[in-house]
């Protein structure tokens, strides 16, 4: 298939004209957003000072959290019960007894 140059060049220029148009269009569609997007110092400033509090915010609930665990390990170790040990008060009572007769001694 023979093509005119001459054709060629008028396609050619007629896409290159509508695809620098359309170039254009993008530009000014990414200038304006570009304008938009513009972050002030003030902004800048509001969005750090928010941060800072929902750090602020976030250590607190953290601190809640540990001193629940806290409370519910306790909770769980009073729901299980006293260990099955004797009272070492009697043990220590009667060693010491013991000790205090075997020396003859009086406490």
């Amino acid at each position: 298939m023979s093509r005119n140059p001459s054709n060629f060049l008028r396609v050619h220029r007629g896409d290159h004209a509508s695809d620098s148009a359309k170039l254009s269009s993008k530009q000014r569609q990414m200038k304006s957003h570009g304008k938009r997007a513009l972050v002030t110092s003030g902004d800048a400033h509001r969005l750090a000072s928010q941060a800072n509090d929902l750090a602020d915010q976030l250590q607190a609930q953290q601190a809640i959290l540990r001193q629940q665990q806290v409370e519910l390990a306790i909770q769980a170790t009073m729901a299980a019960g006293q260990p099955s040990r004797p009272d070492p008060t009697e043990s220590i009572d009667r060693l010491l007894g013991d000790a205090t007769l075997g020396t003859g001694t009086t406490a």
